[in-house]
């Protein structure tokens, strides 16, 4: 947690200091919508280029037909949980109003209604259409469509360095639509093939799940009947065992192993030809046998070996134009397809929703590590699976996962996060 700032006081889990909700018209008149709220959602997704926010308000000023609200106006916004003094722990930026929904009349003049806002550079992304090539290491560029070429942002960005080279044309392409494509080409110094463009609090990133993978753990999710800490007949509120608390459990994805043989997950057979060389080759992929050779959540892989599966259960079919860009001998994503496509689909193979006390410091991309009971009869064998602090643990569902969704829900009282959590393995 960051340093404490003395003019603040974290009262419980869950507490947040909303610093500002200004509405700015066109004109640039400011509207502090503060006392207004009703409740606020800020969203974020690991598989989505923007993170985007809900708004909903109660007001008996017409604010519609007053400012008037037309799709052109700025929400500007400043979030903070209580003892956070360092501004990259904040909510803190302008997003882009583009629809009203969800509008009651409650009463002759009191109204409620949602604001549906979005990161101003989706506005920018909506409206910019590229037609030229485009060539260079694949980090570089993605510096490029973040810069001048792209969003010209102001915001922070976290570029993960690449291996490789590329050149292709933008055919009319949105900034969005080439940092995507680019994902699917680029390589780690490692040789991993699973980059993801996405938007969180920190700003864009542009990373691979390997390096997701290998942070440091950034707290630890604990489902248990903890509720104060007793010490004699007194007892205390521990803020930071709250935090821990998981207040609601769901199993998303448990596996289905029927979509993700189907899909090329966990192996696959690639046919690539090349129609100036008048080649093709033939080439399989299995994620079991691949799995030792990059950083994983867990130790051991989600299935075993005896689950049937073989490589022409999903084939692609892909055609390469050998020489077609000058000085690139094969521009294709041929011979990374198939790993890309099975880690993409094993990261979503096994998905668990918590909901826990918001902290405004919880965004996409961090680790987290999850502790469950486990439910059923306990055995000798459990023993070894102790902790502690909250006693025998479901290994099934505990361990490291990644926030890949996050959902903050916020009013002038209370912050909590619904959290989407993928793993990729599993503990033992």
């Amino acid at each position: 947690m960051a340093t404490q700032n003395p003019g603040t006081q974290l009262r419980y889990a869950g507490d947040v200091n909303i610093e500002k909700i200004d509405i700015i018209t066109p004109k640039g008149v400011y509207i502090n919508v503060k006392n207004q709220l009703i409740q606020i959602r800020i969203f974020e997704d690991i598989f989505s280029p923007f993170t985007s926010l809900s708004l909903t308000i109660r007001e008996s000023q017409d604010f519609i037909n007053a400012l008037p609200l037309r799709g052109e106006e700025i929400v500007n916004l400043e979030i903070s949980t209580p003892t956070f003094d360092k501004e990259e722990l904040f909510f803190k930026g302008k997003y882009y109003i583009y629809k009203i929904s969800d509008r009651q009349l409650l009463t002759d003049r009191n109204t409620v209604y949602t604001l549906n806002c979005i990161s101003y550079e989706a506005l920018i992304d909506l409206n910019m259409k590229q037609s030229k090539s485009y060539k260079g290491n694949i980090a570089d560029m993605v510096k490029e469509f973040l810069g001048k070429e792209g969003f010209n942002t102001t915001k922070k960005y976290n570029i993960e360095p690449t291996k490789n080279s590329t050149k292709y044309v933008s055919n009319y392409w949105s900034p969005v639509k080439n940092l995507n494509f680019l994902a699917t080409q680029a390589i780690t110094n490692e040789g991993n093939a699973s980059y993801l463009f996405f938007e969180n609090r920190r700003g864009f990133n542009f990373v691979s799940l390997e390096k997701l993978y290998q942070q440091n753990t950034y707290q630890k999710f604990i489902k248990d009947n903890y509720t104060r800490d007793t010490t004699g007949n007194t007892s205390t509120r521990n803020v930071e065992r709250d935090y821990q608390r998981i207040l609601d459990f769901k199993v998303r994805v448990p596996f289905d192993a029927l979509k993700f043989t189907n899909s090329g997950t966990y192996a696959s057979k690639l046919y690539s030809y090349d129609l100036v060389k008048k080649k093709y080759v033939a080439k399989e992929y299995n994620a079991l046998s691949n799995f030792s050779k990059s950083a994983h959540l867990n130790k051991v892989p989600l299935y075993t070996d005896a689950k049937p599966v073989s490589p022409s259960n999903f084939v692609f079919n892909e055609i390469k134009h050998y020489g077609s860009h000058t000085g690139f001998a094969d521009t294709s994503n041929v011979n990374i397809q198939q790993q890309r496509n099975s880690k993409m689909g094993i990261i979503r193979s096994n998905v668990i929703e918590i909901n826990v006390f918001g902290r405004t410091d919880y965004t996409v991309g961090q680790k987290v590590y999850v502790e469950l009971p486990k439910p059923t009869v306990l055995t000798e064998k459990d023993q070894s699976n102790t902790d502690r602090q909250s006693g025998y643990i479901d290994t099934a569902y505990s361990g490291n996962y990644i926030i890949t969704a996050i959902n903050h829900v916020i009013s002038r009282e209370k912050h909590t996060c619904i959290i989407e959590l993928s793993k990729d393995s599993k503990i033992e």
